[in-house]
Protein backbone atom coordinates (compact mmCIF):
# COMPACT_ATOMS: atom_id res chain seq x y z
CA UNK A 1 0.00 0.00 0.00
CA UNK A 2 1.22 3.32 -1.29
CA UNK A 3 0.07 7.16 0.45
CA UNK A 4 0.07 9.59 -1.90
CA UNK A 5 2.71 12.14 -0.70
CA UNK A 6 0.34 14.52 0.79
CA UNK A 7 -1.48 11.69 2.65
CA UNK A 8 -1.38 11.55 6.11
CA UNK A 9 -2.93 8.44 8.11
CA UNK A 10 -3.62 10.47 11.70
CA UNK A 11 -6.87 10.96 11.59
CA UNK A 12 -8.67 8.09 9.86
CA UNK A 13 -11.26 6.77 11.68
CA UNK A 14 -11.04 3.50 13.35
CA UNK A 15 -14.09 2.12 10.63
CA UNK A 16 -11.45 2.42 7.74
CA UNK A 17 -8.53 1.52 9.50
CA UNK A 18 -10.53 -1.84 10.66
CA UNK A 19 -10.84 -2.54 6.72
CA UNK A 20 -7.51 -1.00 5.30
CA UNK A 21 -5.90 -5.14 5.05
CA UNK A 22 -9.31 -6.21 3.46
CA UNK A 23 -8.78 -3.22 0.75
CA UNK A 24 -5.08 -4.08 0.10
CA UNK A 25 -6.08 -7.43 0.33
CA UNK A 26 -8.22 -6.60 -2.58
CA UNK A 27 -6.02 -5.60 -5.05
CA UNK A 28 -3.12 -7.72 -4.07
CA UNK A 29 -5.69 -10.73 -5.37
CA UNK A 30 -5.52 -8.71 -8.57
CA UNK A 31 -2.37 -7.86 -8.51
CA UNK A 32 -3.03 -3.88 -8.35
CA UNK A 33 -0.90 -1.62 -6.32
CA UNK A 34 -3.03 -0.04 -3.99
CA UNK A 35 -2.48 4.13 -3.52
CA UNK A 36 -4.48 6.35 -1.27
CA UNK A 37 -4.62 9.12 -2.95
CA UNK A 38 -6.99 11.23 0.03
CA UNK A 39 -8.36 10.65 3.36
CA UNK A 40 -11.64 12.96 3.71
CA UNK A 41 -14.77 13.24 5.89
CA UNK A 42 -13.83 13.28 9.00
CA UNK A 43 -11.71 10.33 8.14
CA UNK A 44 -14.44 8.26 7.39
CA UNK A 45 -13.50 8.18 3.47
CA UNK A 46 -10.49 7.81 1.54
CA UNK A 47 -9.81 8.19 -2.44
CA UNK A 48 -8.09 5.20 -4.14
CA UNK A 49 -5.84 5.50 -7.67
CA UNK A 50 -7.96 3.57 -9.93
CA UNK A 51 -6.76 5.60 -13.31
CA UNK A 52 -4.11 2.54 -14.08
CA UNK A 53 -6.43 0.37 -13.85
CA UNK A 54 -8.41 -1.72 -16.81
CA UNK A 55 -11.74 -1.43 -16.73
CA UNK A 56 -12.32 -5.26 -15.97
CA UNK A 57 -9.65 -5.13 -13.83
CA UNK A 58 -11.51 -2.08 -11.63
CA UNK A 59 -14.52 -4.14 -12.20
CA UNK A 60 -13.36 -7.15 -10.19
CA UNK A 61 -12.31 -4.65 -7.62
CA UNK A 62 -15.01 -2.86 -6.79
CA UNK A 63 -16.99 -5.88 -6.58
CA UNK A 64 -14.70 -7.53 -4.36
CA UNK A 65 -14.69 -4.72 -2.12
CA UNK A 66 -18.39 -4.58 -1.75
CA UNK A 67 -18.18 -7.80 -1.39
CA UNK A 68 -15.43 -7.76 1.77
CA UNK A 69 -16.69 -4.45 3.05
CA UNK A 70 -20.67 -4.89 3.68
CA UNK A 71 -23.56 -2.57 3.21
CA UNK A 72 -21.53 -0.34 5.69
CA UNK A 73 -19.60 1.20 3.02
CA UNK A 74 -20.44 3.01 0.00
CA UNK A 75 -18.04 2.08 -3.07
CA UNK A 76 -18.19 4.84 -6.23
CA UNK A 77 -15.93 4.94 -9.11
CA UNK A 78 -15.52 8.31 -9.33
CA UNK A 79 -12.87 8.90 -12.68
CA UNK A 80 -9.65 8.40 -11.25
CA UNK A 81 -10.24 7.07 -8.34
CA UNK A 82 -12.53 4.71 -5.96
CA UNK A 83 -14.23 6.59 -2.97
CA UNK A 84 -14.78 4.30 -0.32
CA UNK A 85 -16.79 5.30 2.24
CA UNK A 86 -18.08 4.26 5.76
CA UNK A 87 -21.82 5.15 5.87
CA UNK A 88 -23.66 2.43 8.21
CA UNK A 89 -27.62 2.07 6.72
Amino acid sequence: MRLKSDVRLEGVSPEIAFVMPAIARVFADVNAELTITSIHNVGKAIDLRSRDLSKPKLQVIVHALKDALGPSFDIVVEGSHVHLEYDPK
